[in-house]
């Protein structure tokens, strides 16, 4: 429901097209409740990380600062989410060692 973590949001504020992003936001919100209701996880999986994306754009690039009260809500919602699934996925990650992860884009040298 945050359209502050929705990139055509920004791309609109910037300049950058996306003159239709409310439609386009609208469209992704019904998008992700169709997902949830009928238990798409990947898609729901794959808007709700299009969304910590941004966020994490935003933090690392200067949209949202240390200790501001501009972006806090979406900030400490995506905090809680990570909070939530990083375990998880380390879990299910400790729990199946042979399987194929793929290659990290960033190994150990």
């Amino acid at each position: 429901e945050n359209h502050y973590v929705f990139q055509p949001f920004w791309s609109y504020q910037a300049g950058r097209n996306h003159q239709n992003w409310k439609l386009e936001f609208e469209a992704s919100k019904l998008s992700a409740r169709e997902a949830f209701a009928a238990r798409d996880t990947l898609r729901a999986l794959n808007i709700l990380f299009e969304r910590l994306y941004t966020l994490r754009i935003q933090l690392m690039h200067g949209g949202a600062t240390w200790k501001s009260s501009v972006n806090r809500e979406q900030v400490k919602d995506g905090a809680d989410i990570l909070a939530f699934l990083v375990p998880v996925f380390v879990r299910l990650m400790l729990g199946h060692p042979k399987a194929k992860w793929g290659h990290p884009d960033y190994p150990r040298v």
